[in-house]
């Protein structure tokens, strides 16, 4: 007999605390998602890329396929050994749930009203980082773009 297929995702109960740290973060600084239903999940085994670079979180916009079967229009999935380990903490948290929560957006049309599909669901996206770069052009060219100027200055206030 084969050994079982780890289950690496884990849905996180809607009365844990995080909830109510994802439910004030979108009051506070994410107005527009209010009438979003986001899920919170663990994910088990994530490893550094061949980077070294180790992914804490990721959002994911649920698909129509997936709205049939869940009651959802986001899913946040949090790096369950980073945000339990014993050098992180609430602060480290609120971030990353801050960082995903900036992922989620309405879908707006031409007038800046919020799309709705053929069964008046609200749409949705997800946005890009606003900034993308690598240390080593910003070391050797400086800040060559607008939105590295915006994040320098953000960093200094």
């Amino acid at each position: 007999m084969s050994k079982p297929k780890p289950v690496r995702v884990a849905k996180i109960d809607e009365t844990d605390a995080l909830y109510g740290e994802l439910n004030n973060l979108v009051l506070a600084n994410h107005s527009s998602l209010i009438p979003a239903k986001i899920q919170l999940c663990f994910n088990f085994g994530w490893k550094t890329d061949r980077d070294g670079l180790l992914i804490l979180g990721k959002a994911k916009k649920v698909s129509d396929l997936e709205k049939e079967y869940l009651d959802a229009d986001f899913v946040i999935q949090l790096n369950h050994e980073a945000v339990t380990h014993t050098d992180w903490d609430i602060s480290k948290t609120r971030a990353l749930l801050d960082h995903e929560l900036y992922h989620c957006d309405a879908a707006l049309d031409k007038d800046g009203d919020q799309i709705k599909d053929e069964r008046d669901r609200l749409c949705w996206r997800l946005k890009k980082h606003n900034l993308e770069e690598f240390r080593e052009v910003v070391e050797k060219h400086g800040l060559y773009k607008q939105d590295l100027v915006e994040f320098a200055e953000a960093l200094k206030r």
